[in-house]
């Protein structure tokens, strides 16, 4: 059985009339959790074992995962249930915590541009040492305009566009990471037949993308630009 990937908003707490109806019609009622401050949730107990495995990575190596959202890890990342909701919003710097968690994906950079003040406040929420991996948006690294449902609509006309690049995905993310910036990935979506029979006019276009960009490392050491 696999569990929930997108976990439902906690059930809020009885309010006091509620309860005094539940407890007349006989029906029991459930204990509300306590209360929580906002932005702090637990981070489970470390085992021995990761803060040894830990120790002995190549600095360079750095584990981590596509999101940090997913409740099925109770017990290993967080102390308690939580929804995706709640993680979405504060579960970040207890993943950081994690010692064999020193990096992580922004994935929902695909589907809207983020701004210089959300990068900023990924970066306030990690320690020193934690790089993020961030996609460029669709704008950019789609080949086509897609509908709702993902279906092709037509052909992107700014697609691997390097102004776009710059504009909607490198800079803000350099400027509101800083440091923290690992990789700045443009995953290209399927392609469409038309851009799959001109293979030579597709790596002219990446290489004008690519040559136009910054040369990242300079701003900040150890980032990159992926493809």
């Amino acid at each position: 059985m696999q569990d929930d990937l997108f976990g439902e908003p906690p059930t809020p707490p009885l309010t006091p009339q509620q309860q005094a109806k539940a407890a007349s019609a006989g029906t029991p009622t459930r204990p509300s959790r306590p209360s929580r401050p906002a932005g702090q949730i637990a981070a489970a107990p470390t085992l021995p074992e990761h803060t040894d495995l830990a120790a002995r990575l190549p600095a360079l190596v750095r584990l981590g995962t596509s999101s940090w959202t997913y409740p099925g890890w109770q017990g290993l990342v967080w102390a308690e249930e939580l929804s995706e909701r709640c993680l979405s919003k504060d579960g970040l710097t207890a993943y950081s915590r994690h010692p064999l968690l020193r990096t992580v994906s922004v994935d929902r950079s695909f589907y809207q541009p983020l701004t210089v003040a959300q990068y900023a406040s990924h970066a306030a929420q990690v320690p020193d040492d934690f790089r993020f991996i961030v996609k460029a948006p669709a704008s950019v690294s789609d080949a086509l305009i897609r509908d709702d449902a993902g279906r092709g609509k037509g052909h992107n006309p700014l697609f691997l566009d390097p102004d776009l690049a710059l504009r909607e995905f490198i800079e803000p993310a350099m400027q509101g990471l800083g440091p923290k910036v690992g990789a700045l990935v443009f995953q290209i979506s399927p392609l469409p037949p038309d851009w799959l029979r001109q293979p030579r006019s597709l790596m002219a276009h990446l290489a004008r993308l690519l040559d136009r960009l910054p040369r990242i490392q300079d701003a900040i050491p150890g980032a990159t630009i992926a493809v």
